[in-house]
């Protein structure tokens, strides 16, 4: 018996000779499935295994999940082949990879093709800064004024921080918001996250030690 699931690839590792081990955020859950043979006896699912594919995917309903087969839905290849996109992009990996989403799979899933869609297009680095302030929430550890007073941020890191926790796609323009002074929003974020979650956000870092090159 086999399920069928949509899903995007958020980390993968090579799982002996011809495999690998994908970890696929999917509306309900996070999961780890095994595609066996992709590499050498299914060549025709490996381009559809490869990091940031949005896949409907038909695995096996037992756990450990297998792979059966796999429908390309976006590829984000404009995201791929921008450097400083898939800067990133690696980033909303990484916290997808390793967070639990308590209940909020769903919305989670939902922001983050909605956040990628945004990236592959323009203003990456703006939705890239939206998606760490507002996945803050699903996170389950939002911005309050007393803990935000904590870290001594500076008055503009401050007010980029609201503008974009409070921001209204629906209402606001995002290139109106000024992110001049982005790097220290993001080493504020890294720390953070590092205190609340206990998430030490190697592309994060990454992000941040290459932030001249980044816009």
């Amino acid at each position: 018996m086999s399920q069928k699931v949509q899903g995007i690839i958020i980390h993968q590792i090579d799982y002996k000779e011809t495999s690998k081990i994908l970890y696929i955020i999917t509306p309900y859950q996070k999961i780890s499935v095994k595609a066996l043979g992709v590499k050498k006896y299914q060549k025709k699912l490996l381009s559809t295994c490869d990091i940031l594919c949005l896949n409907e995917f038909i695995i096996s309903d037992k756990i450990p999940f297998s792979l059966v087969d796999a429908t390309l839905i976006e590829r984000y290849q404009e995201i791929k082949v921008d450097y400083k996109k898939m800067m990133c992009a690696a980033v909303l990996c990484e916290i997808t990879h390793l967070n639990e989403f308590n209940g909020f799979e769903k919305k989670y899933f939902q922001f983050l093709v909605k956040i990628l869609n945004k990236i592959k297009h323009k203003d990456f680095l703006r939705y890239t800064l939206l998606f760490l302030v507002k996945v803050s929430y699903l996170l389950g550890v939002g911005f309050s004024e007393a803990e935000i007073k904590k870290y001594h941020i500076d008055p503009t890191t401050y007010n980029l921080l609201k503008q974009l926790y409070f921001y209204n796609d629906l209402q606001d323009d995002i290139q109106k918001i000024d992110i001049s002074y982005y790097r220290n929003l993001l080493v504020f974020l890294k720390e953070y996250y590092w205190q609340h979650l206990g998430l030490n956000l190697k592309s994060l870092k990454f992000l941040i030690e290459h932030s001249n090159i980044a816009i």
